[in-house]
């Protein structure tokens, strides 16, 4: 898919991306369209087809362009560059410039942000599934190293420490299972006419990619390891605490305190408590000019 653009950024409703309707056609749904612009981000650039979003007379729409013509021609799609970021480059992101690029229309015209959506919904879909794959295969290694492997006469899965870790790490895979299942389910109920499963579909989505994805890094760092966790923890946040308390001005100590000792915040960063003077703290970390 394409959808973004430098001046918009997830603001796609800013695109300057603009399609014309060709071939002495009116358009509308199935018209051929030439779609002139460039996009930020163009995802999975090898593949044959893509959905891009463009502004005709009606507003943003949608558009499915093909790679290849019907002639066997390549289509006016051109690569600036794949992006320098992390993940797998065999599937890697980019920039791309249309010159009056060959392009159907998907849907309504002006209708482009809700007809590209249901293939985005999709993509989350996967991702959640995907990552509750990812936390499965962590949970399975990490219990089947733990019981073949011996340390202070007991194998490491019936050490007391270990086994809370493990037990953590398969209460988090499970849960994340059920979700993308519940979740997938809702894909199938929406299409069969459900109207409930429609509006779990959407707010599930959401939620489900946030949270899953969000977990999922941290899984994959603890199924990699194994420690005395609780104990460490309290003693690695008493000293860091005792120290801001002695060291730090009072906006940092205090937050600090209040999330990590006193458990008045989320499990993910961005959940401080009310309390807390956020603007101090990040005015003593901006850098300042010269």
């Amino acid at each position: 898919m394409a959808m973004t653009e430098k001046q918009g950024g997830s603001d796609v409703r800013a695109n300057t991306t603009v399609a014309r309707a060709v071939g002495g056609g009116s358009g509308g749904p199935g018209g051929e369209y030439a779609l002139t612009g460039h996009k930020w981000f163009c995802s999975a650039p090898m593949c044959d087809l893509f959905l891009v979003l463009a502004q005709t007379d009606e507003g943003l729409s949608c558009f499915a362009l093909p790679r290849i013509l019907p002639d066997g021609t390549r289509n006016a799609l051109h690569l600036q560059r794949l992006k320098d970021k992390l993940g797998n480059r065999s599937n890697a992101s980019s920039e791309i410039e249309l010159h009056g690029a060959w392009a159907q229309l998907v849907g309504e015209p002006g209708r482009g942000v809700p007809t590209i959506i249901e293939m985005v919904g999709h993509t989350r879909l996967d991702c959640v599934i995907a990552t509750a794959a990812g936390m499965r295969w962590g949970v399975a290694n990490a219990t089947w190293h733990a019981a073949h492997r011996s340390a202070f006469g007991k194998r490491l899965i019936d050490q007391p420490l270990m086994a809370n870790v493990l037990a953590d790490l398969c209460i988090e895979s499970e849960a994340a299972t059920v979700l993308a299942m519940r979740l997938a389910r809702a894909y199938d109920e929406a299409a069969a006419g459900i109207e409930h499963a429609r509006h779990l579909r959407r707010l599930a989505t959401a939620i489900g990619k946030y949270w899953v994805c969000k977990r999922g890094p941290g899984h994959a760092f603890e199924a990699l390891e194994v420690r005395a966790r609780r104990v460490a923890e309290h003693m690695a946040l008493a000293l860091q605490g005792s120290l801001l308390v002695r060291h730090a001005p009072s906006a940092v100590a205090d937050a600090f305190c209040a999330s990590r000792l006193a458990g008045d915040a989320g499990l993910q960063y961005g959940t401080l408590p009310a309390s807390v003077d956020a603007q101090a703290i990040i005015a003593r970390h901006t850098p300042q000019p010269g």
